[in-house]
């Protein structure tokens, strides 16, 4: 089947940018640059262990990409590497133990050597294994809705930096996941959607047939919309303060989010009307031809019956 020709291109210029962030995070450790690390404010930062594996996701999907088969099968490598720097992050926190020089501060007791945060050990593990499933044909599935949980929770650890002196922001950029991190998670796990259109669920979306054209340009709006309704509801609680009660401003938002999917819905029923409406036409026209086929070949079997 068919898929869209720009999805490795999208794959390949997402692999280059994580690659930016990663390699932009270790020139700032390395010139002691807080712009550069991201550390302005006192925000969570990347660190240079993080850093390390964003590389290597990076690697593999560029490697994944290539049309040779021996070095293609090479990205898996990093992959497992990447998989590596999150259990270990993983195990060595939860022990509450790491050998020198690696350090466990995070915050203001962080250093160059300090281990990713709980959480993004746990998507790095969760990445890196994504990208060294999505080179077998019998798991592409899997690697796929491995890297659209990576997708989405960075997305939702994005939403907790909008979100701040909450719950969401002390659940998830709290615990020492960066902004940047998230941006490269984000990143990432888009390349490893975008390595295999043509296969698991991502035909669905990659696809040339008319369903997948129409799920295109679908769900954009229904991405956007909810996260643009969302901070717009922030910035209005922010800004009324006491004068909106939460309960308004829920209600507010679900009677937007309705509007929004009422809207969509309606667009897409309209686009499918329009498909069969052309459809009916085609098939019209056919059998018109094949009707004026038929008289024709009547016509033809009088004529040889005359001159007979």
């Amino acid at each position: 089947m068919r898929t869209s020709p720009t999805l490795p291109l999208v794959a390949a210029g997402a692999a280059l940018a994580c690659l930016l962030l990663a390699t932009v995070t270790l020139a700032g450790w390395g010139l002691h640059s807080a712009s550069l690390i991201g550390a302005a404010g006192g925000s969570p930062q990347m660190y240079p262990v993080t850093a390390a594996g964003f590389l290597c996701a990076a690697a593999s999907v560029l490697l994944q990409l290539h049309p040779v088969r021996a070095i293609a099968r090479a990205g898996r490598l990093p992959a497992l590497l990447a998989v590596a720097i999150g259990v270990g992050s993983a195990a060595m926190r939860l022990s509450g133990w790491a050998p020198a020089p690696l350090s466990l501060g995070l915050g203001a007791a962080s250093s160059a050597w300090s281990l990713p945060a709980p959480l993004t050990a746990g998507l790095l593990v969760v990445l890196g294994a994504s990208l060294a499933l999505v080179g077998v044909r019998r798991t592409v599935g899997i690697a796929q809705a491995l890297a659209a949980s990576v997708l989405l929770f960075a997305l939702l650890t994005i939403a907790g930096f909008a979100a701040e002196d909450t719950i969401l922001y002390q659940l998830l950029p709290g615990r020492g996941t960066s902004l940047r991190t998230a941006l490269a998670f984000m990143l990432a796990a888009t390349g490893v959607l975008a390595l295999r259109p043509d296969r698991g669920m991502m035909v669905a979306l990659a696809s040339s047939t008319p369903s997948s054209r129409t799920l295109r340009r679908l769900i954009v709006p229904l991405v956007l919309a909810p996260i643009a309704l969302g901070m717009v509801a922030t910035a209005a609680v922010r800004t009324a303060g006491p004068a909106i009660d939460l309960t308004t401003m829920i209600w507010l938002f679900v009677w937007g989010l309705l509007v929004i999917l009422i809207a969509v819905v309606w667009r897409f029923a309209y686009q499918l009307y329009r498909q069969d409406l052309i459809r009916g036409m085609a098939e019209r026209e056919r059998n018109e031809a094949l009707q004026a086929l038929r008289l024709a070949d009547e016509r033809k079997n009088e004529f040889l019956a005359m001159l007979a």
